[in-house]
């Protein structure tokens, strides 16, 4: 009798992936999940630093690293503060700057073509008066806010 699921992740805590192409897939999903988990308050913008606290021995440096997550575009400012105990606090400014799209369209759909660039989507030779023929994608909002989507068809002009 089997106590647990078939199909889990549970092998990925301790048979990590070795391969480059491995590593990758990891550090995404891990990005992933940290990403859901800072712009889980709907701000659309984290500021993260890495050591956020600790002791600094004296005569010595420590790199800071500092992540931004995202998931809306725009302009944003905002003050840093640096709090060292026994001193005043110290403020900069920070301006960050954050520009693309917030739609995407996800991966590994069926009938779209991922072997052009952009991915294409490609429609059957239909014989006049014939029934209509229907293609479904997903698009996918990424952003914090509504978006309007309008459709538009270009004449593709062929080199």
């Amino acid at each position: 009798m089997r106590n647990r699921p078939i199909l889990s992740d549970e092998h990925e805590q301790t048979q990590k992936f070795s391969s480059a192409v491995g590593e990758t897939f990891t550090k995404t999903k891990q990005l992933e999940k940290d990403q859901g988990f800072y712009l889980s308050n709907n701000k659309g913008l984290a500021i993260v630093f890495n050591p956020h606290c600790g002791d600094l021995p004296p005569n010595s440096e420590i790199p800071v690293t500092v992540t931004i997550y995202n998931n809306v575009c725009g302009k944003f400012d905002d003050i840093i503060r640096s709090k060292v105990k026994g001193l005043a606090d110290v403020e900069f400014p920070v301006s960050i700057s954050i520009s693309g799209s917030p739609i995407r369209v996800p991966a590994n759909q069926v009938g779209l073509n991922y072997n052009t660039i952009p991915p294409t989507l490609p429609i059957p030779t239909i014989v006049a008066k014939s029934k209509p023929v229907q293609k479904t994608f997903v698009i996918k909002n990424t952003g914090i806010k509504s978006v309007q989507i309008e459709w538009k068809i270009f004449d593709q002009v062929t080199g």
